[in-house]
């Protein structure tokens, strides 16, 4: 009894943070004027709330359940709140806040935090506040694509849109490089449970930390993973055609009905032999087969 108690009030009192969350971003969403054209809350307003609201601590997963929930329910016009959330993402990407001569909102926030008797310094602050708003867009983004209407409309690409010019296929790593500051394994930890299906066509992630990432339904066509810490990530369903994974770490990684081709390139992939739910079509490939067996050599070697 005493536990389902702890557990009432803890889950309690995630709902009434997701609830506060959703009816600010909801304000985000709504217009004023004749026209209706000019939204309520500014544009430099939303900066300073997504400081406010999202940098004192990473969301959990069960707080992201509760909100998108009760967006949806809401009925909040979620194209909008997309566009708006992303405008802000790629303002956060290019270091606008934190790189500002005058004072800071990250710095704001630092000091709004201290005088509750919380320590936490600015780049903290910017570090949890720029994943959480990837978070939310990475949900958004999921939920998007279980609605016909809304695939291209919610579809949120990190690095930016393959073959246009906002595309910086470095852009993911650069920011899984910033989380470290906050700790080591900081991105993967906050961020590595929300990527399901998550567009990464083409990223450079080259040894990237994604241990037990969540990247089930992911596209990782063409994506550079040379070298990245893959062991222990549910890569089910993921689409890793003409992916690069010279040298990746995929010990205890699920490939259950994996999309893959002659270009996957599974060379010198380390602990490849440990993966699990290899398909049976992929066992059977010439090439894939032997950096099994190159894996399984390498292994026995070191021990």
């Amino acid at each position: 009894a005493e536990n389902s108690v702890e557990f009432f009030h803890k889950s309690f009192g995630e709902f009434l943070c997701a609830k506060r969350m959703a009816e600010s971003l909801e304000d985000l969403t709504e217009k004023t004027g004749k026209r209706r054209k000019t939204y309520v809350v500014s544009d430099e307003e939303l900066e300073w709330q997504g400081y406010d609201l999202f940098g004192y601590s990473n969301l959990t997963a069960e707080v992201v359940e509760y909100l998108m929930a009760l967006l949806v329910k809401s009925e909040v016009e979620l194209v909008v709140l997309f566009e708006r959330l992303h405008g802000f993402y790629l303002d956060w990407c290019d270091g606008k806040f934190i790189e500002a001569t005058e004072e800071t909102l990250p710095q704001k926030k630092g000091r709004q935090l201290q005088q509750w008797g919380i320590e936490s310094g600015q780049r903290r602050g910017d570090i949890y506040t720029g994943l959480n708003v990837m978070i939310l867009l990475f949900e958004l983004h999921r939920y998007g694509q279980s609605q016909e209407g809304l695939r291209e409309q919610l579809h949120f690409y990190p690095c930016g849109k393959r073959d246009s010019e906002d595309f910086e296929n470095t852009k993911l790593l650069k920011i899984i490089g910033y989380s470290q500051c906050l700790e080591n394994r900081a991105f993967v930890e906050i961020v590595g449970k929300f990527l399901i299906s998550a567009d990464l066509i083409g990223t450079n992630l080259i040894s990237a930390d994604l241990i037990g990432a969540n990247l089930s339904d992911a596209n990782l066509s063409d994506a550079i993973l040379i070298g990245a810490c893959l062991s222990g990530a549910d890569l089910s369903g993921a689409n890793l055609r003409d992916t690069d994974l010279i040298g990746a770490y995929l010990i205890g990684t699920n490939l259950s009905n994996i999309k893959w081709n002659n270009q996957t390139n599974w060379s010198n992939t380390i602990g490849l032999h440990e993966a699990r739910e290899v398909p049976e079509d992929l066992q059977q490939n010439p090439e894939f087969a032997a950096a099994v067996a190159q894996s399984r050599a390498a292994s026995q070697q070191q021990q």
